[in-house]
């Protein structure tokens, strides 16, 4: 798994091959894409974009300070070297390696709308062209991404998070082309962990070493006692291939 991820990476080294690529390591990254009903006519379905790229499931746990937050933080970035020790790094590299993505993830998270202000369903209606949510974040390439991604054409699609997508357009930028890899390399990591051998397994919290769920952003629980996701929405995927109803 980390042989193929490092030899499309290698490939692919300039920043701007960097960011379609995130379609092709897991179910999400960067962001969430999928379907969902059009908030204008149920009997559609369009295309749909939010913010997403945190493994926690809240992005309070990369935010608050009080004690028991940093508690599970803490736990959340020993579980993150663990799991690159296991993927192959050296100790110190783990260390780097999971430093690194846990401040990818902290500026995601930041960039991301909070729990209270989601509870309203008109902030997620964001319905626009494809050429203007891609003009939102051009560093991250959108229109290559669904290409790559292989989902049918559309021309249209709900944003339901543009103040993130401009956002994540700096911070796409803000880290070298390695600190995507490193990330992308979590990403998969995270994807396959129910899959792997047993110690990657055993890393897991023990109410979720036999989830199926991979990939999906709730499985990550470095303790057992984090809250359940604060929002249902951001970790729901459906068949991208439903997009095609929004054309």
């Amino acid at each position: 798994m980390r042989r193929r991820l490092t030899a499309k990476a290698s490939k692919r080294s300039s920043r701007s091959s960097t960011a379609p690529l995130l379609s092709r390591t897991a179910t999400r990254s960067v962001f969430n894409f999928s379907s969902s009903p059009d908030l204008h006519d149920a009997s559609m379905v369009v295309a749909d974009l939010d913010q997403g790229g945190i493994s926690m499931p809240d992005r309070d746990y990369y935010i608050k300070d009080d004690e028991k937050t940093k508690t599970v933080r803490q736990a959340y970035l020993t579980y993150l070297k663990k799991s690159f020790v296991l993927a192959g790094q050296s100790e110190a590299q783990a260390a780097d390696s999971a430093q690194t993505v846990l401040n990818v993830e902290t500026d995601l998270a930041k960039a991301s709308m909070d729990r209270t202000v989601r509870r309203d369903p008109a902030v997620h209606d964001h319905k626009m062209s494809l050429n203007d949510a891609a003009a939102l974040a051009p560093n991250l390439q959108l229109v290559k991404f669904f290409k790559f991604a292989g989902v049918p054409s559309f021309t249209s699609l709900n944003v339901e998070n543009p103040e993130f997508f401009k956002q994540a357009n700096g911070i796409f930028m803000k880290y070298p082309v390695d600190a995507w890899k490193t990330y992308l390399n979590w990403q998969m990591i995270n994807f396959a962990a129910p899959w792997l051998s047993d110690p990657f397994v055993q890393a897991r919290s023990p109410d979720r070493r036999n989830s199926k769920r991979a990939g999906n952003a709730a499985s990550i629980r470095p303790t057992t006692h984090l809250a359940k996701r604060s929002d249902s929405r951001t970790s729901i995927k459906p068949s991208a291939s439903k997009a095609s109803s929004a054309c």
